[in-house]
């Protein structure tokens, strides 16, 4: 979810309401993640009237999500393989 809402903060600052409808979950799931990166110093938060706005602090941050998605995707292609020649193996 994290990696989600980093995704979706890319594009520039967002409230949490638009966060909310792009990830099709709740407004406390969404707010808790926020809270968890805010803390950690990822995001920085301001307030307009009742909304809450939420933008990326460092850039540099794009990079290391990169990073993970990336070795997931390999991680997931490697079981992918692993389980076709598994199957394959077990035919017959």
């Amino acid at each position: 979810m994290r990696l989600r809402l980093l995704n979706l903060l890319r594009e520039g600052e967002k409230c949490v309401q638009e966060l909310v409808e792009a990830t099709e979950t709740s407004q406390a799931n969404v707010s808790k993640h926020l809270k968890v990166m805010l803390q950690a110093g990822i995001l920085s938060r301001r307030t307009e009237g009742t909304s809450a706005y939420y933008k990326v602090e460092d850039e540099l941050i794009f990079d290391l999500c990169n990073l993970v998605c990336d070795r997931l995707a390999t991680r997931i292609e490697q079981q992918a393989r692993h389980f076709r020649n598994f199957t394959l193996t077990n035919k017959g």
